[in-house]
């Protein structure tokens, strides 16, 4: 059987450019009918071209394909398999990681609009987190662009969070301060598997008890420290004492009957009384 590059374009459901590309590869070397100056393909050529096919299916590269089909050993095919296998299992790892993430984000946002306002206990894990600006509630600093790690970090999101953090003094003097920081934060289990850069920047959050709330900010120029008002209130009928400074989280923006909406949880860290 002999056909022309059109039938084994058709036949194989492959592009006439990528047929002449296998050529200059050297993974077919069709011949050329007698007088005429188009290439003819054999049978033995299309056998070539199926194994091609079947091999880049297993993301080998076309220069390491050629290699297989006309030089090298059993061992060096197996190795390639062994290369997918291997991208394969870190992408089964990191999809489960993620699916686990977006399934705990899920749950969050189920729950938000519920949770505002109301009061839960929650283990918080070990966290890394580095600060990139301070404002004044609503009014910003300039954004530190200096710290590499900014655009880094921001390739690792969703494990990444937007974070603000509140001093344990501002908090007390909340009616008199509004100074918030922002951070980039995420669990350290998720900083240590993925392997996210660190350097002096980065600090360090131990897993530490705290009470939870979720504060709605609103529109721009609604955050306060004033906000914190009611889990003060809470705290001190409970059994539980502050015993750090403030992490918050922001889950969302939305909209709500026409008004804009920031939602964060607030993470405390308290000690029983």
């Amino acid at each position: 059987m002999s056909l022309k590059i059109g039938e084994v374009s058709k036949l194989l459901n492959m592009s006439v450019e990528t047929i002449r590309f296998y050529e200059s590869q050297n993974i077919i070397k069709p011949s050329r009918k007698a007088d005429s100056k188009y290439r003819i393909y054999e049978t033995w050529d299309i056998f070539f071209l199926m194994e091609c096919m079947k091999y880049r299916s297993f993301d080998i590269s076309v220069k390491d394909i050629s290699k297989i089909l006309h030089a090298e050993s059993l061992d060096f095919f197996l190795q390639k398999i062994d290369e997918k296998q291997n991208r394969i299992n870190d992408e089964i790892r990191y999809n489960t990681l993620l699916y686990e993430k977006i399934e705990q984000y899920r749950s969050s946002l189920e729950t938000v609009e519920l949770n505002e306002g109301n009061f839960w206990i929650k283990k918080i894990p070990e966290q890394l987190y580095f600060i990139y600006l301070s404002s004044q509630g609503d009014q910003y600093e300039e954004l530190d662009s200096t710290n590499p790690l900014f655009s880094e970090w921001m390739n690792f999101l969703p494990f990444v969070e937007f974070g603000l953090h509140v001093t344990l003094k501002d908090l007390i003097n909340r009616n008199t301060v509004d100074r918030i920081q922002w951070s980039l934060i995420t669990e350290k289990k998720y900083a240590d598997i993925l392997k996210l850069p660190v350097n002096e920047s980065v600090k360090f959050v131990p897993s530490q008890l705290c009470i939870c709330t979720i504060i709605n900010a609103g529109d721009k120029g609604n955050l306060s420290l004033k906000l914190f008002n009611p889990i003060m209130e809470y705290l001190q009928t409970s059994n539980y004492k502050i015993c750090g400074d403030v992490i918050g989280k922001l889950l969302v923006r939305v909209h709500k009957s026409k008004r804009y909406c920031r939602y964060f949880e607030v993470q405390i860290p308290v000690n029983k009384k």
